[in-house]
C-alpha cells in the first residue's frame, strides 16, 4: 500500500519491508485508486483499490477492430499482467488496468488494420500478442532474423529466375505433357515461395527497426501474456456473406 504523509510525500509499505505492521501517522492519508472493472474498460464500473496485489493476475477485455478488407471484429481477450513497481505505477497512472487495455487496443487495432481477414484467422493469437507488445524486443535477434530472411529471399529469387527461363524456353508442342506440367508446377511453386519470402522479409525488417514499447515499463507494470478467448464479426450480414457457398474460402469469423 501507499500513503501520503503531511508534506504530500508518498510512502510505500509492503509485506517484505520493516514497516509491515504500522499505525497510520497523524495527518496522513491512504492512497486509493479507481480501477476499471467493466469488460470494455471504459470506467463505467470500477473498484476502489488501496491494497496493491503485486502477484500476477488475469483480466478480461473486449474491443472492436477492423481488418484491411473492412471486416469489423469483436475480440475478447484475456490479459495476464502484474505490478512491477508500485511507486512508478501510482505516479504515472490512476487506473492501471484501464491504461493497459487502452494502449493494447490502440496497438492491436493498428496491427489488424494492415492484414486481411484470412490472415487474421491464420494466426490471430500471434497478431494480437505482437500488437499488444507482449513479445520482448531483442534487437540482436531481430537483426539476425532480418538478415536470414534477406538471404532466403535472394535464394528463392534466383531459383524463380531459373524456373522462369526454363518455362519460357520450353517447346510446348514437342515436350511431353508430364514434363510440361512439371515445369509449370515448379514455376508456380517458385513464384509462390518468392511472394511468401518477400512478405516474411518485410515483417522481419519492420521488427529489426522497431522501437521497443516502453509504455508498460514507464507505468510500473508488465503485460506478461495475451490470449484470445473468442472473436466474431460484429455485422451478422457479413457473417452470412462470408458463409455463402460461393465464397471460395472458409471464412466464418467465430473461430473459437
Amino acid at each position: 500500500m501507499v500513503y501520503k504523509d503531511e508534506t504530500g510525500k508518498f510512502i510505500h509499505v509492503s509485506g517484505d519491508s520493516v514497516m509491515r505492521n504500522f499505525f497510520l501517522p497523524p495527518f496522513c492519508q491512504v492512497l486509493q485508486q479507481e480501477w476499471s472493472t467493466d469488460l470494455k474498460k471504459e470506467h463505467v464500473n470500477f473498484e476502489s483499490v488501496w491494497k496493491f496485489d503485486v502477484r500476477p493476475s488475469y483480466m478480461k477485455y473486449e474491443f472492436n477492430c477492423r481488418t484491411i478488407d473492412n471486416v469489423e471484429l469483436v475480440v475478447d481477450v484475456s490479459f495476464y499482467w502484474k505490478i512491477v513497481d508500485v511507486m512508478e505505477m501510482i505516479q504515472h497512472t490512476a487506473d492501471a488496468p484501464g491504461d493497459i487495455c487502452t494502449h493494447a487496443r490502440s496497438m492491436i487495432i493498428q496491427a489488424v488494420s494492415n492484414i486481411t481477414l484470412m490472415e487474421f484467422l491464420e494466426s490471430f493469437n500471434d497478431i494480437i500478442r505482437r500488437g499488444a507488445g507482449v513479445a520482448s524486443h531483442n534487437p540482436a535477434e531481430a537483426t539476425r532474423m532480418w538478415k536470414q530472411s534477406e538471404q532466403s529471399l535472394e535464394q528463392k529469387k534466383a531459383f524463380y529466375a531459373e524456373q522462369r527461363v526454363a518455362r519460357a524456353g520450353l517447346d510446348r508442342e514437342r515436350t511431353p505433357l508430364e514434363e510440361r506440367e512439371l515445369v509449370d508446377s515448379n514455376f508456380e511453386k517458385a513464384k509462390h515461395d518468392v511472394e511468401a519470402a518477400e512478405k516474411l522479409f518485410s515483417t522481419m525488417e519492420l521488427r529489426a527497426h522497431a522501437v521497443p514499447d516502453t509504455f508498460y515499463n514507464e507505468r510500473g507494470v508488465e503485460l506478461m501474456s495475451v490470449e484470445v478467448l473468442q472473436f466474431n464479426c460484429s455485422n451478422s450480414e457479413t457473417d452470412k456473406t462470408l458463409q455463402a457457398p460461393s465464397t471460395p474460402t472458409p471464412p466464418h469469423c467465430n473461430a473459437l
